[in-house]
Parts: C-alpha cells; sequence; structure tokens
C-alpha cells in the first residue's frame, strides 16, 4: 500500500522527493528543521526562504529527502505539527504553476468552532480522500477565526466531502462546506447577486418613509433605514435591502446621481462589507504603498502656484488634486504633489515631465514613495549581487598619476572606473563606456596620439619621476602643469549642458563631481555612497550637487543602509 502511495505522488508530483514547509515562525532556521526532519530519514537539502532586502524569513522552506518514501513519511507524520506554537503546513512540492493557481482539490469551510485545530481538522478530512494540506485562518494571537482552507488530491474527493460534510455538526457547530473561490470569482458572485444596497447624500431632513417612497417604486423591500444621530438628525447615508436582486440592481442603475433636490444628489452602490471598505480607505489613502495614481515634484520655483503646475499635468490625464507644499510663511517649499484619476495617466506624465524645464530648473517627477519605501530601495541597490558596483577606492581620491598625463591630472579616476564596470555594455557593438582621456589641449606626440613618445613632459618611468619629486632623471626642468581654460570650462556644467551628452557620459561627468565632494566627509566609503546615488534620477543628483545640504542628508540615508548591512 505504500508504495502504492509514493507511485501515486510520484504521479502527481514529479520529484515527490521535494517537501514545502508553510506557515513557520520568524525565528525557525535551517539547523532546527533539518533536527526535525531527519528523523524519518536522510535529508539533502533544508532551505529557508527568506527576503532579498532584509534577509528575513517567509514563512516557508523546503526540504528535500534522498528517497520518495520518506519524504511521503515526513508529510503524514509533520504536517499540522506544532513549531514554535505554529502548526507546520507540510506539502510536496508542486512545480506546475498553472495547477497551483487552479485552485483544483481547494474547499472553503466556515463556522468552525475555535478550539478545532489543524491537526483535529486533518483527521477528519481524510476520511474522504488524500489532503494535500489544511489551514486554518488565526488572528495576530494565534486565535482562529472560524474558517479555513482543505485542498485534496482531485475535484471528485473535494466534491465528496463537500457532499458529505456540509450541515454536519462538529463540535457543536453546524459547518459550511464549498469549493474555494478566488477573491476576484467572490466579488464577481457579490456583484451579480447582491440584495443590500448603500445610499448617501441624503437631505438632513430625510425620513425613513421618504427613503420608502423613493425606492419601493423598484421592488419589493425587506428592510431599510436612514442613520441617525442621537440628536435625530439624519447622517446624510442610509442602506435598503431588497427581496429580489434584480430589484437592487435596477435601484442602483436609476437612482444613483438621482437628484433629490437642488444641494443633494444621492450616490447608489451595492452595500460593501467591512473588508471590502477598509480596501477601499486603503487605496484612497495617499501614503499608501500600493497607490500608483500620485506624483512626487520636487524643484519647484518660489514663484510656481497651484495653477501654473495643473496647466503643466492636465494635458496627460483627469487631475483630482494638486498641492504645493508651504512653510508657515507661505514660502513654496520646492515640491508637491499632483494626483490623478488613473496610474496611466500618472505614468505617462511622469514619463513625459521629468526632467522638463519648468521655471529655471529640471523638474523630478517621480511616482510617491514612503520614506519606509526610499529606504528600502536602498538596501536593495547595496544587498544586489553585483561586487563591481560598489568596489573599494584607494585612499589617494583620483589614484596615481597616469603615465600620458602630466603630474596632478588624472585621467581615470577610479569612481570613473567603477561606474564604468557597473554600467556594463553599452550601445549596438556593446562597447562600454569610453575611458577619460587627456584633457582638452594636452601636448601632443608623434602620430597625433595626446601625450604619447615625444610629447613635452613624456617619461617613460613616471614612477621614477614621481619619487624624485617629479623631475625627470635627464635633468630636464620639472613640468609643472597649469588647468588650461578649457579644463577650466568643462568643470561648469549645468543641465543644458548636460542634454547633449548621452545619459552614461552624464552619469560620469555628475559622478566625478559628487565623488570629490563626498570624499571629504566620508573617506573610505565615498566609493559606495556615490554608486548607491548615482541610481537616482540626474534632475536630482544635479539638485544634490547645487545644495550640499540635501547631499548630506542622502549620504547619511546611504551610510545607514551600509552599516545595517555590516551589522
Amino acid at each position: 500500500m505504500a508504495s502504492q502511495d509514493v507511485a501515486r505522488a510520484n504521479a502527481q508530483f514529479p520529484g515527490s522527493n521535494s517537501l514545502y514547509v508553510g506557515n513557520l515562525a520568524p525565528e525557525v532556521q535551517e539547523p532546527s528543521l533539518m533536527e526535525i526532519f531527519s528523523q524519518v530519514g536522510p535529508v539533502s537539502l533544508v532551505r529557508v526562504c527568506r527576503d532579498n532586502v532584509s534577509r528575513r524569513s517567509l514563512g516557508y522552506a523546503y526540504v528535500n529527502y534522498t528517497t520518495p518514501e520518506h519524504a511521503k513519511d515526513a508529510l503524514e507524520r509533520f504536517n499540522a505539527e506544532p513549531l514554535e506554537n505554529r502548526p507546520m503546513r507540510v506539502a510536496y512540492v508542486n512545480r506546475d504553476p498553472s495547477s497551483r493557481r487552479s485552485g483544483s482539490g481547494n474547499t472553503f469551510i466556515s463556522n468552525l468552532a475555535k478550539t478545532i485545530d489543524e491537526r483535529s481538522l486533518l483527521e477528519t478530512m481524510a476520511q474522504f480522500g488524500k489532503v494535500i494540506s489544511v489551514k486554518i485562518s488565526s488572528d495576530e494571537r494565534g486565535v482562529s477565526r472560524g474558517y479555513g482552507f482543505v485542498q485534496f488530491g482531485s475535484e471528485q474527493e473535494a466534491s465528496e466531502a463537500i457532499n458529505k460534510l456540509n450541515g454536519m455538526t462538529l463540535e457543536g457547530q453546524t459547518i459550511k462546506v464549498a469549493p474555494y473561490k478566488s477573491k476576484i470569482q467572490r466579488v464577481q458572485d457579490k456583484e451579480q447577486n447582491f440584495k443590500n444596497i448603500f445610499i448617501k447624500g441624503l437631505p438632513p431632513t430625510f425620513t425613513d418613509d421618504d427613503l420608502k417612497n423613493l425606492f419601493e417604486p423598484f421592488g419589493k423591500i425587506s428592510r431599510l433605514t436612514v442613520r441617525k444621530t442621537e440628536a435625530g438628525v439624519a447622517k446624510g447615508f442610509g442602506f435598503v435591502e431588497y427581496e429580489q436582486h434584480e430589484s437592487a440592481a435596477e435601484a442602483v442603475a436609476k437612482l444613483n446621481d438621482h437628484k433629490v433636490d437642488d444641494a443633494h444628489s444621492l450616490h447608489v452602490e451595492r452595500a460593501l462589507s467591512k473588508a471590502e471598505l477598509n480596501e477601499k480607505k486603503r487605496l484612497r489613502n495617499p501614503r499608501n504603498e500600493g497607490q500608483p495614481n500620485n506624483l512626487y515634484v520636487k524643484h519647484l520655483d518660489d514663484t510656481t502656484t497651484e495653477e501654473a503646475l495643473r496647466n503643466l499635468f492636465s494635458p496627460f490625464g483627469n487631475i483630482k488634486s494638486i498641492r504645493i507644499m508651504r512653510d508657515d510663511k507661505g514660502n513654496v517649499k520646492g515640491f508637491g504633489f499632483v494626483s490623478f484619476d488613473t496610474s496611466d495617466a500618472a505614468t505617462k506624465a511622469a514619463t513625459e515631465l521629468n526632467c522638463c524645464f519648468f521655471g529655471s530648473k529640471p523638474l523630478y517627477v517621480a511616482k510617491f514613495q514612503t520614506k519606509e519605501q526610499r529606504q528600502r530601495h536602498l538596501q536593495s541597490l547595496f544587498r544586489q549581487p553585483q561586487p563591481a558596483r560598489y568596489a573599494p577606492y584607494p585612499a589617494y581620491p583620483f589614484g596615481a598619476p597616469p603615465m600620458a598625463m602630466p603630474v596632478g591630472y588624472p585621467t581615470n579616476p577610479p569612481f570613473a572606473q567603477a561606474f564604468s564596470q557597473r554600467r556594463g555594455p553599452q550601445g549596438p557593438q556593446g562597447n562600454r563606456l569610453p575611458r577619460a582621456g587627456p584633457y582638452p589641449g594636452a601636448p601632443v606626440g608623434p602620430g597625433g596620439v595626446p601625450g604619447g613618445p615625444g610629447a613635452p613632459g613624456y617619461n617613460r618611468n613616471p614612477r621614477a619621476s614621481a619619487q624624485a619629486g617629479g623631475v625627470p632623471r635627464q635633468g630636464g626642468a620639472r613640468y609643472q602643469a597649469q588647468p588650461p581654460p578649457q579644463q577650466q570650462r568643462a568643470a561648469e556644467f549645468s543641465a543644458q549642458s548636460l542634454a547633449s551628452l548621452p545619459p552614461d557620459q552624464q552619469k560620469q561627468m555628475i559622478g566625478e563631481r559628487l565623488y570629490n565632494k563626498i570624499f571629504p566627509r566620508n573617506g573610505p566609503k565615498t566609493g559606495k555612497i556615490t554608486g548607491m546615488l548615482l541610481e537616482m534620477d540626474t534632475a536630482e543628483l544635479l539638485h544634490l550637487l547645487e545644495d550640499d545640504a540635501a547631499l548630506q542628508v542622502k549620504e547619511q540615508e546611504a551610510l545607514k543602509v551600509l552599516n545595517e548591512h555590516k551589522a
């Protein structure tokens, strides 16, 4: 019989020596799982899955056995067993994503007694077929919410369990068993079968009789109410429940936006559950992490007004609200927020208007992020497995003077080298960023090579010259170079001059200047900090070059991430 079960598992789940272990406490690590699961046989691998950024446990793991027989024994022995006060969910690894998403054989059980746990529910359900997984939903204190999910090996077994268990009394309560439905399916069912409707926008003098006279023409009403304050004044909303869904649907279609009088227009919709209302409030919250409609706009001039901002953003879609942040004296703080009706309009506006000149500065436009999101973004950039991105840099901020350059003029600072490695192949031919050559006007040697043999100041042994204080061995005068006018002018760049350069060269120029500003404060950590900051938008980087206080704030954020990673 055991061999038949193993063969069945192999047929349903190829490679069934692998187990999924879920509902794990955050403190559960590989050694404790290895100790538990090796009790039934040799374990070849245990892996707890973790978040890429925080490295915290995601609450599930994988355990691989050397034989399917041991995996089957572990599944029967440890499924629903408590570990750190949580029942483990043990199941065969299903590598077919379509099968996992289909919900085949999955059932939903409600009205469970609080005393029923996963183990007792598993034993009850196992009488009707092969149970793959059992889960009872619980709150943060571990108390059962009264419902759960059981997945059977086949639809036939699930149907048999539904027919025999639905309406059965278990631990003194009549349970309900039905096929599992996804969230989308449940919403669709509510839309197609609702009988209860919500009405708001009612006048303060509206009574239950007024509400009945307004809604009774569409069908027979089971009950209705106009919500009132303790003083008996209508709150402006109420509920109506019909006996038939068709009556409720007709009332919503015909009375939504209906004008009761000149000052009051009704809003009529399907009555939402508490969970649906909470989700709706969450989506309306402008600080919501999942809200894709809000934009953050920075680098606003002191004279910027909401009307000017609306004229700029309105071509991309309908705007819900615009707010420019001001101080106590009414002065513009330099940033604001724009909220669109749709995420598509917000995305298009951010794409088109980012780095667009508005007044005297290029705007920085991006999707709104909370402080926690920005912190996580910096952490993810730092933790990505790309060693060349944040390569360490020598203590000398510009490296040793190159052979083809006069003393004191670096051709390729270490930051530019690391940045070139970080960016990787570019262009249709896969060329990397060009190495920074000698400054314009450098001495030219034979063959037109700048700084080559024959050029003034050239020496085949620059190390010996450096050791001698820059004086050539042959007694020639030391070549003391002065910055040419072209180099001085190149150092003074702006957003307008950068706009004519390719994006890679823009980042390289900005990065070199950032490195110089950051190095005096951070020393050997400058390279890592600069690499992290370069992930920001070009307009934001220009602002950091102009505003040293803002740059120091970003430096502190980057240092915090570095210190957390080191800890």
